[in-house]
């Protein structure tokens, strides 16, 4: 067998096309001369294992990402959510923030009644800045729901005027804006998409969608012709992936994207209590830009509009894609996540700003044993009293210092996704006469009708990476894939003649022990009668060698007879 093992290479190394294997296993080579080769032909076939190595993990770990830059129409991205938040969203008829704070710092909290703190209490959680002495002044309240609170003692839409303006149309849109819990309490979002479709209404506490229900009215039109509200707005199917799912129009929400063509809205509140806000010496309102899936959180970020100020912000939209050929590749490859690819528990529509918000709810529970009121949650989940505000507050600072870098949740952007980038303009102020009023104006508008789309695709396919492997081969080995069939003829050649010696001798094998087992399995009269047999056969013998004994006395007397005649004929002659 290992005769024709070394036959078989010997043939192969004459017919095949990849250097260096003749001068190996030719018949005339010298030792020293196939040494020399072995060695050469070992490290060339090392490093044509290297790079063949290098060139399959870059194509399956970390393929090489080029963006190809499209141009989309502006109508086919929506506008931005807008949600608007202000210190004013809280009524006037309650005790003053302030003057609680005034009393605490005088010592005199025992004054305070159980009705009196509930509120305040409320409010603290609402507010960025806390004061130690407070916290530590605070009597201990039991039974004290945060949420239910803080819907209690802020406005309705229908409590002050709200106006807007889209598609130069002017609406009273009061009653379209979404009353939403948020860091800052409860705040008033347009044209985000419905609860249903950004939240899991199966997980997350009721706290977070029992007061929409109070805000579904007929919207009016304010000033046009135009029927532009009918009853309600239409709700059509959108996501970041798919964009709309059918042909969207006027009444849609979210509602799409006009260019140069302010969309806007007009804050009038009838009545200004400054003692019931966070901070009666800096007044404005707070108002956050994001996409229409997204609720906003503490890590959006916030803008500023301070009263009596017009102020209109220039939007510039850029969307992003990942081709299909990188869904093959791991989310941590590609570095993001196509639809569907990761679940949130209390969101159905994933983002990277509801994931990290969940993230930091995760985080605040495993470090509070609680989360703020405003935090994603469940019904069995203990809203934070007044002695844990510290501690989820260091853990938001946490989150926001370190927004940029890796979260413990794996909370990657989205694989289609809109970014809003902003540029404030025509900034004026107007008169107010009256101190008990607050006015603001906010516009948006488009400036292009077209936007950039950034696509991220990979040119390197299988194709490419068999190209590239042919190419080494060449370069290494000085062969091709008919090289590679020579590789594979040889091996099958030599195992058929392996097989078929292995084979021949397994027969042959089987064949002697065949013979042998029927020798030791004859009878054992046989036996006795070659026993018998090999005794008549000495007792001939033994006959045989008598006879012969006697035949040889009988020539030795007829010996001595015939002297003794031709010895008496001898005499007789003399005579």
């Amino acid at each position: 067998m290992f005769q024709t093992i070394c036959e078989t290479f010997q043939n192969f190394g004459v017919d095949t096309s990849i250097h260096g294997v003749t001068f190996i296993t030719g018949r005339n080579r010298n030792f020293f001369n196939r040494i020399i080769w072995s060695i050469a032909l070992l490290f060339s076939s090392s490093f044509l294992i290297y790079n063949i190595y290098f060139s399959y993990n870059k194509w399956q770990n970390a393929p090489p990402i080029v963006i190809r830059n499209n141009v989309r129409n502006l109508k086919e991205i929506p506008m931005p959510a807008l949600t608007i938040c202000s210190p004013l969203f809280v009524k006037e008829n309650l005790t003053s923030y302030w003057e609680i704070l005034e009393i605490f710092y005088k010592n005199r909290s025992s004054s305070l009644t159980t009705n009196d703190l509930k509120p305040f209490v409320a409010k603290l959680h609402a507010c960025d800045y806390i004061d130690k002495t407070v916290l530590e002044n605070l009597p201990n309240l039991t039974d004290i729901n945060i949420v239910q609170l803080l819907n209690q003692s802020s406005y309705k839409p229908t409590d002050f005027s709200l106006y807007c303006i889209y598609n130069d149309s002017n609406l009273d849109c009061s009653k379209t804006f979404n009353k939403i819990l948020t860091n800052e309490g409860f705040c008033y979002s347009l044209n985000m998409q419905d609860f249903d479709v950004i939240f899991n209404a199966e997980k997350i506490s009721e706290d977070f969608y029992s007061y929409k229900n109070n805000l579904k009215k007929t919207n009016k039109l304010y000033n046009s012709k135009k029927n532009f509200f009918k009853n309600e707005k239409e709700k059509v199917q959108w996501t970041l992936e798919k964009g709309y799912i059918k042909i969207p129009h006027e009444n849609s929400i979210p509602m799409t994207a006009f260019r140069n063509r302010k969309e806007g809205t007009l804050l009038h509140f009838q009545k200004i209590n400054k003692n019931n806000s966070c901070d009666k010496k800096n007044l404005y309102f707070r108002y956050y830009l994001h996409l229409p899936n997204e609720i906003p959180s503490p890590l959006h970020h916030k803008n500023v509009l301070k009263f009596n100020i017009a102020e209109t912000i220039t939007l510039k939209a850029k969307m992003y894609k990942t081709d299909e050929s990188l869904r093959k590749y791991s989310p941590e490859i590609r570095g993001c996540y196509f639809e569907g690819e990761k679940n949130l528990k209390f969101f159905k529509s994933y983002t990277k700003a509801n994931c990290e918000f969940e993230c930091m709810a995760n985080q605040t529970f495993e470090t509070c044993g609680c989360v703020k009121f405003s935090m994603p949650r469940d019904n069995e989940t203990k809203v934070c009293d007044e002695t844990k505000i510290k501690c989820y507050t260091d853990v938001m600072t946490f989150f926001r210092n370190n927004q940029e870098k890796a979260q413990p949740c794996d909370c990657l952007r989205t694989c289609s996704d809109i970014k809003y980038s902003t540029t404030y303009s025509d900034i004026s102020s107007f008169e107010n006469n009256n101190d008990t009023y607050a006015l603001a104006h906010l516009f948006f508008r488009f400036e292009e009708y077209f936007i950039e789309e950034e696509e991220i695709y990979t040119p390197y396919t299988i194709l490419i990476f068999i190209a590239e492997t042919g190419g080494l081969m060449g370069l290494f080995l000085g062969c091709s894939i008919l090289s590679i069939m020579e590789i594979f003829y040889f091996f099958i050649l030599l195992f058929v003649k392996v097989f078929t010696i292995f084979i021949f001798s397994y027969f042959k094998k089987n064949q002697i022990q065949n013979q042998e087992n029927v020798i030791q399995i004859r009878p054992k009269s046989v036996y006795n009668q070659q026993n018998t047999n090999q005794e008549k056969i000495g007792k001939l013998e033994k006959e045989i060698q008598v006879i012969n004994q006697k035949l040889t006395i009988i020539i030795q007397m007829t010996n001595e007879n015939k002297e003794k005649l031709e010895k008496l004929q001898s005499d007789n002659f003399l005579l």
